[in-house]
C-alpha cells in the first residue's frame, strides 16, 4: 500500500533492463533461438506490461520505486529505461517476424515521448520525479541526482540540450562536493553516510556514469580522471566497493559490488573504443 492505496511493489525499471539485456544479447550472440524460447515467457509479457502500465494524464509510466529502493514516483530514470526497453522489445518482435507485437509496444512508444516534457524543470533540466497523486495533481522532484541523466543518456535519443543542462547541474552540486572527490548519487543521500555535513558518500557506478558521458563528448582526459579516481578507490585485493567515505575514501557498504566492477568493465571498455 501507498497512501492507503494498492500499488505494485516493483521498479520498473528492472523489468525494461531485462528485455533491454536481452536485445544486447541478440545482436552480439546471433542466438536466435535462446531469444525465441525467452519470448513468449519473458520479452512479450514484459513488453505488454510497460505498454499498459501508462498514466493516461501523463502520458508517462505509472509510479514505481526508483533504482534506489527509496521513493514511489515516476522517475525519470525509470522513463528512459522503460523506452530503452519497449524499443528493445520492438526489435526483437521485428526480428522474429511478431509484427502487431512490434507495433503496439512503438505505440506506446510514442505515447511516452509526448509525455516526456512533463518530466522537466522550468530551465529545461530533467527532475528527478513527479509524482501523480489519488487527487489528479502533480508533484515535482527537482532533486539533482546522477540518475537524472544517466537514463536519457543510456537511451539515446533523449534532448541533447536538456541532457547537456542536467550534466552541467550534477557537476555543479555532486561533482566534487566530497573532499575525496567522485560524484554521490543525489543531494543529501544519508544511505551509510557518517559526516552529515557532506551531500553523500560518492558511488563508484555514478562517478562511471559521468564517464561515459564525457567519452560521448570527447572528452577523455575527464573521463580517464573519473576512471582513475574509481581504480585508486580499490582495495588491495582489486574489488570495487559500493561508495566511499567522503573524506577518507576508503570503501562503504558493499564490496565487491558486481554493479560497480561491470560499470568499470563497460566504462573502460567505452574508452578503448
Amino acid at each position: 500500500l501507498h497512501k492507503n492505496h494498492p500499488e505494485l511493489p516493483i521498479q520498473e525499471d528492472e523489468t525494461a533492463i531485462v528485455v533491454y539485456a536481452a536485445r544486447q544479447y541478440q545482436q552480439s550472440s546471433k542466438d536466435v533461438d535462446f531469444i525465441r524460447h525467452l519470448y513468449p515467457r519473458l520479452i512479450a509479457p514484459a513488453g505488454d506490461f510497460m505498454s499498459r502500465f501508462i498514466d493516461d494524464k501523463t502520458s508517462l509510466p505509472h509510479a514505481s520505486y526508483d533504482l534506489w529502493e527509496q521513493q514511489f514516483a515516476t522517475f525519470t530514470y525509470t522513463v528512459f529505461l522503460t523506452l530503452c526497453g519497449l524499443e528493445a522489445a520492438a526489435e526483437i518482435a521485428e526480428s522474429l517476424h511478431k509484427a502487431e507485437d512490434a507495433k503496439r509496444w512503438r505505440d506506446a512508444i510514442k505515447k511516452i515521448t509526448a509525455g516526456l516534457k512533463g518530466l522537466r524543470d522550468d530551465n529545461g533540466r530533467y527532475l528527478k520525479c513527479i509524482l501523480l497523486t489519488l487527487e489528479g495533481k502533480i508533484e515535482k522532484d527537482s532533486t539533482v541526482d546522477a540518475a537524472n541523466f544517466f537514463g536519457a543518456f543510456l537511451y539515446g535519443k533523449a534532448d541533447k540540450d536538456a541532457l547537456d543542462e542536467t550534466v552541467r547541474l550534477i557537476e555543479e552540486r555532486l561533482l566534487g562536493s566530497a573532499p575525496i572527490g567522485g560524484v554521490p548519487r543525489y543531494e543529501h543521500d544519508d544511505y551509510f553516510l557518517e559526516d552529515k555535513t557532506k551531500l553523500g558518500n560518492p558511488w563508484m557506478i555514478t562517478t562511471l556514469w559521468l564517464a561515459r558521458y564525457y567519452i560521448s563528448e570527447n572528452r577523455q582526459k575527464d573521463a580517464l580522471e573519473l576512471i582513475n579516481w574509481v581504480q585508486e578507490r580499490a582495495g588491495d585485493s582489486g574489488m570495487l566497493s559500493e561508495q566511499v567515505d567522503p573524506n577518507t575514501g576508503i570503501g562503504v557498504g558493499v564490496s565487491p559490488l558486481v554493479w560497480s566492477h561491470s560499470t568499470f568493465l563497460e566504462t573502460v571498455l567505452k574508452l578503448s573504443d
